[in-house]
């Protein structure tokens, strides 16, 4: 019973507002945080615009700079970064949301150089209650998305000394 009330309430929240049109339908969405263009797509399809009117919407917010596919993609590998996922993870949750491949590979590129530095402080968060064996470091290192040779490097530094 809990789900289907979940479900009702999701597609109320889906559907437009009378009155809001696809631009200000896409204003309120920005307004709460940055959306890629292919997010904001599906969101005003799931609301019921025409595609000729979600286009239209989504040309007049780029040419006001109220939505840019670059300030969402470095919004949101900062974030994943910051919560401690590697370069791969990175770019693969960009290429997701519909950032094209070339400037996901551009900022996968650029987390890359943070990789080893955030892969230690992520086993240091992981280990701090309990020592672990060097697999489960590994494993626990690529499921976050970090680079086979990082998670190496990483975890022998963690190993050693906890230093990287």
């Amino acid at each position: 019973m809990r789900r289907l009330t979940l479900i009702r309430q999701s597609a109320r929240r889906r559907m437009p507002k009378p009155g809001l049109d696809a631009v200000q339908q896409a204003t309120r969405l920005l307004a709460r945080r940055e959306h890629s263009r292919h997010e904001l797509r599906g969101k005003l399809r799931a609301c019921g615009h025409t595609a000729e009117a979600i286009e239209a919407a989504l040309e007049a917010l780029r040419g006001q700079g109220m939505q840019s596919d670059r300030r969402f993609a470095e919004a949101c590998a900062r974030s994943l970064a910051e919560r401690g996922y590697g370069s791969r993870r990175v770019g693969h949750e960009l290429r997701r949301r519909g950032v094209a491949s070339e400037l996901a590979g551009e900022l996968e590129r650029q987390a890359r150089h943070q990789d080893l530095t955030q892969a230690v402080a992520a086993l240091q968060r992981k280990t701090r209650a309990r020592p672990l064996e060097r697999m489960p470091l590994l494993r626990f290192l690529a499921s976050r998305g970090y680079p086979e040779a990082v998670a190496v490097q990483a975890t022998d530094a963690w190993l050693r000394g906890g230093r990287a």
